[in-house]
């Protein structure tokens, strides 16, 4: 990697992170996870109704909880939702410039689909060449929430290109940085994840880094989502994947309780 560290003015950071629009974040999550966030609704509604023709006993108490715990999900869901992705520090990328030695001159953003790291990256290292790749396959990626989602994309340009989980048209060693912003975990089979991330591998420079971003299937999601938490990874195998693709940990953070960081390397 290069030796000079393109300097970044923490303003431009800011400014570009105020851009988005207010409650974007809770809003995309309302809308990508709606059929969801409608079962739950109903399932408040109905068990409600039903205890209402109850005597008071067991199962009027039982009907009662469930309205309860549906609520609390969906309210706390949201209201997490809006911190994450609203009000935390995630789209800001600081904690990206952080972890990085020097400005990469070279970078590769994967997704599946739904871009937002994109716009960031540009801003951050505008002298650097940037490769945009969606990994996205309904075969792979299989949860109906990232087709409602790739159907909003805010970054869809002409500059992205499909890939698939091996073969891309990058050179060894040729990438000082590899961004997988919230992405990673479409890939539901281990199988498909280990063949990703053995190509993150053959891609990534000597001295480069992969920045792997995350939900944790945890306790700190498992009480915000519910159910859903387990749509994310769970931690022992974010690191399985890791340790199979040849990768090294170089650390961990967290933006929030509900969002964890893994900077990686060869």
């Amino acid at each position: 990697m290069q030796s000079e560290v393109l300097m970044i003015e923490p303003a431009s950071i800011d400014e570009k992170a105020n851009s988005r629009k207010q409650f974007q974040g809770v809003k995309n999550v309302f809308r990508f996870n709606f059929p969801m966030y409608a079962a739950a609704a109903f399932l408040v509604v109905s068990t409600l109704f039903l205890s209402a023709l109850m005597p008071q006993g067991l199962w009027d108490f039982f009907f009662k909880l469930v309205a309860a715990v549906s609520a609390y999900f969906i309210v706390v869901s949201l209201l997490v939702s809006l911190w994450v992705y609203d009000f935390s520090d995630l789209y800001k990328f600081n904690w990206l410039v952080s972890l990085l030695p020097v400005a990469p001159p070279r970078i590769l953003n994967l997704h599946a689909g739904f871009d937002e790291a994109s716009v960031y990256l540009r801003l951050l290292y505008p002298d650097a060449q940037l490769h945009v790749f969606d990994f996205y396959s309904p075969e792979t990626s299989t949860e109906s929430s990232i087709a409602r989602a790739r159907a909003a994309n805010q970054e869809a340009t002409a500059e992205v290109h499909s890939v698939g989980l091996k073969g891309w048209n990058l050179h060894d060693d040729s990438q000082d940085l590899v961004l997988i912003f919230l992405a990673a975990h479409e890939l539901r089979k281990g199988t498909d994840r280990d063949t990703f991330f053995a190509e993150v591998r053959r891609v990534l420079a000597a001295e480069g880094r992969c920045v792997l971003v995350e939900h944790q299937r945890d306790w700190p999601n498992f009480l915000a989502y519910g159910v859903g938490f387990l749509h994310f990874l769970p931690h022992i195998e974010w690191r399985r994947t890791i340790g199979t693709s040849g990768l090294k940990l170089m650390g961990e953070t967290r933006i929030t309780p509900f969002i964890k960081v893994f900077c990686l390397c060869k």
